[in-house]
């Protein structure tokens, strides 16, 4: 049976939600008893994931038996904590994402909202406990603490960082992703990476190669920019 429709909601939340409860029931029945977990696409994506996580903390494990490294490890984190309001609006926002999304999966068909709602539910558990834990901390501290020298020039670095986001977001929007990619990869190798030009467009090459590979072979569906 096809997924119902939500009505009421704008296109492109029909867009999102729509295709992503379609194709989960089409892999669902496709493969029964989780046997699309198997697939050498879906491992190489686990694999990929368990990479992310498994690199970051081998490479924390490695620092730890410096003692020289690790006392300036601890000695930059000591002065790079966040003040509590910090926390605390963190909380609170993720709160607020979670709730909403609770309620929004209400309109979606009944398997459909199975995955949001749960998710959704702990999320708004968790970020209680978090923002609990954010209330007691600034009880200790007696006040909401604020940002010094190094925070600001964080968040210098933080918002440079988010501008450059929004613009591949922008170029893939208004270009497409294959264009999108292709001029971002290369305009941020060159200026932020400080690149050779040559080992810069081999490899924007590479990425768009592997894009293009993935839409034509994964069945990626790329998005297509607005004026292309």
């Amino acid at each position: 049976m096809a997924p119902n429709r939500t009505i009421g909601w704008p296109p492109k939340l029909q867009i999102l939600t729509e295709p992503l409860e379609r194709y989960y029931f089409l892999t669902v029945n496709a493969f029964p008893s989780g046997d699309w977990l198997a697939r050498p696409f879906v491992l190489v994506i686990l694999l990929i994931i368990v990479g992310a996580i498994a690199v970051p903390i081998w490479r924390r494990l490695r620092r730890k038996k410096d003692s020289s490294e690790d006392a300036v490890r601890l000695s930059e984190q000591s002065e790079m904590v966040a003040p509590p309001f910090v926390d605390m609006f963190v909380s609170v926002c993720a709160l607020a994402v979670f709730i909403t999304s609770t309620v929004m999966s209400q309109e979606f068909s009944e398997s459909g909202r199975l995955f949001p709602l749960s998710v959704g539910c702990l999320g708004i558990v968790l970020s209680l406990l978090s923002l609990f834990r954010d209330i007691q901390r600034v009880r200790n501290n007696r006040g909401f603490g604020r940002f010094d020298d190094a925070w600001v020039q964080r968040l210098k670095v933080v918002g440079i960082s988010v501008a450059w986001v929004l613009v591949y977001i922008w170029l893939v929007f208004v270009l497409g992703l294959l264009v999108g990619t292709g001029i971002f990869s290369l305009v941020f190798l060159i200026r932020v990476a400080q690149m050779k030009i040559w080992k810069s467009i081999i490899y924007t090459a590479c990425i768009v190669g592997t894009l293009y590979s993935l839409a034509e072979f994964a069945q990626l569906v790329a998005p297509v920019g607005y004026l292309l």
